[in-house]
């Protein structure tokens, strides 16, 4: 399966799994896939400070399926903090 093929894929998954997802879900979906989230953090400390400040600020169902996407990276639901993964331990995996 070629780049493109895979990424059409994987692309298609996500929008099943989200149907209501919006063109710029699907952009975030691309950009992460090729940068990760390097663009957000500097330190890990701040990594830890930002997970914890996002999980307290929102709900998060206990959705615990992890999204990959397109290249090295995938995206781990902050409801895994429900089953006990500390923001510390989460925010190196981020960093």
């Amino acid at each position: 399966m070629d780049k493109s093929e895979n990424t059409r894929n994987l692309l298609l998954a996500h929008y099943k799994k989200y149907p209501c997802l919006k063109i710029q879900d699907i952009f975030k979906f691309l950009y992460q896939s090729a940068f990760g989230c390097e663009h957000m953090i500097t330190s890990l400390e701040v990594a830890a400070k930002y997970i914890e400040k996002e999980y307290k600020n929102n709900f998060y169902e206990n959705e615990y399926e992890i999204d990959k996407l397109d290249g090295e990276y995938s995206r781990v639901p902050l409801s895994f903090i429900n089953k006990g993964l500390s923001a510390d331990t989460l925010g190196k995996l981020f960093f």
